[in-house]
């Protein structure tokens, strides 16, 4: 059988968790049982049909978008931070005043979106 689109969707969302290193190669080959060079080809794209080995990602990969969505969204953010800290006092104060400063513009925004007239 020829795969899907909705297939071939969860196969690019979870290449883009690879990319972004929230989930590697080998975590996907532990928990599917498809050795890591086969998981690296799928989600490359390098198939064109569902093997049981495409059809195991494939779910996997639906738990994984599922997991993002609930817990994993706070998991994924201290990751991002985790990931571009460089260790450093200095550099942790910016990356809170980044956020801040988020926070600010995000509370601004909302409160000018408010007092626009109904129906603009």
């Amino acid at each position: 059988m020829l795969l899907d689109t909705v297939c071939r969707q969860q196969l690019d969302a979870l290449m883009v968790s690879v990319r972004s290193r929230y989930i590697g190669l080998k975590s996907i080959g532990d928990a599917t049982g498809v050795h890591t060079s086969q998981v690296s080809r799928i989600l490359a794209g390098k198939v064109k049909r569902v093997s049981p080995n495409v059809e195991k990602i494939c779910k996997f990969a639906k738990v994984v978008q599922l997991q993002q969505g609930t817990r994993g969204s706070e998991e994924l953010l201290w990751k991002a931070v985790k990931d571009v800290w460089d260790g450093t006092n200095e550099h942790a104060m910016a990356l809170a005043n980044l956020l801040r400063a988020i926070d600010c513009y995000q509370a601004a925004t909302q409160k000018t979106s408010n007092n626009l007239p109904f129906g603009t």
